[in-house]
């Protein structure tokens, strides 16, 4: 209990460095201010992949809504093969690498879908994963409100 009780909803999400393609480090921290919809991933993950044009599809769909960022967060310990898929897919929206997200979070299946409000707490670590379109669409609508 003691080490689940870090993720419940309102809790503060944990902060954790970030390295970007270019290997530049941020923090989670940075992000926050708006709605973080974080795609947690990786290359060797099946249904990870899978999930990819469904976080485009939904990348276009809040185009231009200044309440919500798509982040994808991959827990690759092969950083050349994420680099590689990064560059076949060309996403429009935050990719990262941090290889302890999933331990940070305590996450134990990918993919995993997770949000963050703009103050930097923990909505839900069980978002709607983007392939069940309406239901992660209608759950990000009442999330930006």
């Amino acid at each position: 209990y003691e080490s689940l009780k870090k993720y419940v909803p309102g809790a503060d999400a944990v902060d954790c460095i970030l390295a970007d393609k270019d290997g530049n480090e941020s923090k989670l921290s940075d992000l926050y201010g708006k709605v973080l919809y974080i795609d947690v991933w990786a290359t060797w993950c099946g249904p990870c992949c899978e999930e990819i044009p469904y976080v485009e599809k939904l990348v276009e769909r809040f185009k231009g809504n200044d309440k919500i960022e798509f982040v994808s967060i991959s827990i690759d310990s092969d950083k050349k093969g994420w680099l590689k898929k990064i560059e076949e897919d060309k996403p429009v929206w935050k990719q990262f690498l941090c290889g302890s997200f999933a331990n940070t979070y305590g996450i134990a299946g990918i993919p995993c879908f997770m949000m963050i409000d703009p103050a930097g707490k923990i909505i839900t670590m069980k978002a709607p994963r983007p392939s069940d379109t309406d239901a992660c669409i209608d759950f990000i609508n009442s999330c930006i409100k």
